[in-house]
């Protein structure tokens, strides 16, 4: 009888298993072989046992694999929580135990327990969507006068408040829109946005978006002052003498002050 439970045993494993081994059963478990052979844990191997999940652990390389690649934003902060976590505790974030790791994941759960309730005690006010007069903005952008006439700086401001509105474009599409890439339309003319965000956004996370997008920019020949077709055009024309990179060139937006750049997208927003 002793001979075939150890052969079955042997056959089981493709080893006989000795009572005080550690076998690894799981993933980043360490389970004694007594309690897989008797389902009893002998005094040994219990001490085993929690000699092993109190012995330091590589902790971060587990960490990182457990995130999406793609989501740097979202291990970087993790990683800086559990780094913050350590730190307070004076303990070292690249190895650890199994207690500490299971202490930490306990104290980001209540923490997200909390805030939950300050949350639903305290809720954000309901939004409503408001409708935004653009009349007085418009009034605004007519009485700056003819766009060959008024100041340069204004003429910039003009352009770029028209194409926001009228192209429900973000600011970094406007500083991204390439002035030589105009194509003339019955109705307007379609210009290229290089790079734009969501191209980016696309890349990270393993996307295949094309690096550009078209801006369809409007021309309304009965209001000239309020024509952002009309103000593109001026602009070009007036900022010429800015124009000796090829940068420059492409860019149908440029800073006023400088060496005339091309702005970035808190420069727009301003």
């Amino acid at each position: 009888m002793d001979t075939i439970t150890q052969d079955a045993r042997q056959s089981d494993t493709g080893k006989i298993n000795d009572s005080n081994s550690i076998s690894e059963v799981a993933v980043g478990t360490l389970v004694p072989s007594s309690i897989i052979t008797t389902g009893r844990p002998t005094p040994e191997a219990t001490e085993q046992l929690s000699n092993a999940n109190r012995e330091p652990q590589p902790i971060l390389p587990d960490m990182q694999a457990a995130f999406d690649k793609n989501s740097t934003r979202t291990v970087s902060s993790n990683i800086k929580k559990w780094l913050s976590w350590c730190t307070k505790r004076q303990l070292d974030p690249v190895v650890g135990s199994l207690n500490s790791i299971i202490e930490f994941f306990t104290d980001q759960l209540e923490v997200g327990k909390a805030m939950r309730g300050i949350y639903n005690k305290n809720p954000p006010p309901p939004t409503e969507d408001e409708v935004v007069d653009l009349v007085p903005a418009f009034d605004k952008v007519r009485s700056l006068g003819d766009n060959e006439t008024m100041d340069l700086l204004w003429l910039l401001h003009k352009t770029a408040f028209l194409l926001a509105i009228t192209t429900a474009s973000r600011p970094s599409d406007l500083a991204r829109i390439e002035a030589t890439s105009k194509v003339l339309t019955s109705n307007g003319a379609i210009f290229m946005i290089r790079n734009p965000k969501e191209h980016k956004i696309s890349l990270a996370h393993g996307g295949n978006k094309l690096a550009t997008k078209k801006s369809y920019v409007s021309d309304y020949p009965d209001l000239p002052e309020i024509s952002p077709l009309a103000a593109v055009n001026v602009l070009l024309s007036r900022t010429q003498v800015w124009r000796f990179t090829d940068e420059q060139k492409a860019s149908l937006l440029l800073t006023s002050t400088g060496l005339h750049k091309p702005p970035s997208s808190d420069t727009v927003t301003r």
